[in-house]
């Protein structure tokens, strides 16, 4: 009987279990992952967005450049009567009201290049600079003397070299033989000083001028501050004997300038 039993459990095979080749994945809730590179990306992302939104933001509102200065508690306010500079804490113009120190009461007000109806003109006290073009067609000469009876001296001065100081000339001027000469502010001038006299703009004075070997020749000057006023300007040419002399004009400059 045991024989039985032993030969039984010897022809029992085992059990085998059958495993599908794809089994369904297991099912639960996700897991995104996030890598390192894509959170760069988006940070550089909205970093340029939001320059771009500050450059717009500047754009639409330029007005928070321009902020008014700040002006010191007691700090003295400037106060402009000129129409074209703003009044309050800002700077005065050159030229213009709050430049320098405010005149102190009972000074003498300062003397102004411009009559009440805002001509230019030429104060009494001050020098006369004489500019002219004389057109020699004959031999060479000189200019030995210059006069008026709106100015109390005379002289001539010269410039040497270009930006070297203008010296005075005590024979004269030199008036070159077949040929143009100018005298301007950058060559050689005659020197007026001492106006007697206010003058407007345009007003003219006499200036008699002598020249070697020749008769005294006198010209009606105008009286201008600018040459772009006397070029808009330009007085008729005095012919005397070889000399043509023209576009002559006077500047008023400060005395000994």
């Amino acid at each position: 009987m045991t024989t039985d039993i032993a030969e039984g459990q010897a022809q029992i095979a085992p059990a085998t279990v059958q495993v599908p080749a794809h089994a369904p994945a297991p099912t639960g809730p996700k897991t995104k992952v996030f890598h390192k590179g894509v959170i760069v990306e988006w940070v550089l992302i909205g970093i340029i967005a939001a320059e771009i939104l500050y450059f717009l933001w500047l754009f639409i509102h330029p007005s928070m450049f321009h902020k008014a200065p700040i002006v010191p508690a007691g700090a003295p306010q400037v106060i402009s009567s000129n129409p074209d500079q703003p009044a309050g804490g800002g700077i005065a113009m050159p030229g213009g009201p709050g430049q320098g120190d405010a005149p102190k009461p009972g000074a003498p007000a300062a003397s102004s290049s411009k009559d009440d109806k805002g001509h230019e003109a030429a104060a009494k006290g001050e020098d006369l600079h004489l500019y002219l073009t004389i057109d020699n067609a004959g031999g060479a000469t000189s200019l030995t003397g210059a006069s008026s009876s709106k100015t109390s001296a005379s002289s001539f001065w010269q410039v040497a070299l270009a930006g070297a100081a203008p010296e005075a000339s005590a024979k004269g001027l030199p008036i070159a033989a077949k040929g143009v000469t100018t005298l301007d502010d950058e060559h050689a001038w005659v020197a007026l000083n001492g106006l007697t006299d206010d003058f407007k703009k345009g007003d003219k004075v006499d200036v008699t001028l002598t020249f070697e070997g020749q008769d005294p020749v006198t010209l009606s000057v105008p009286i201008y501050r600018t040459s772009d006023t006397a070029a808009e300007n330009p007085e008729p040419a005095i012919v005397a004997g070889d000399l043509s002399i023209g576009a002559f004009w006077a500047e008023p400059v400060a005395p000994g300038e």
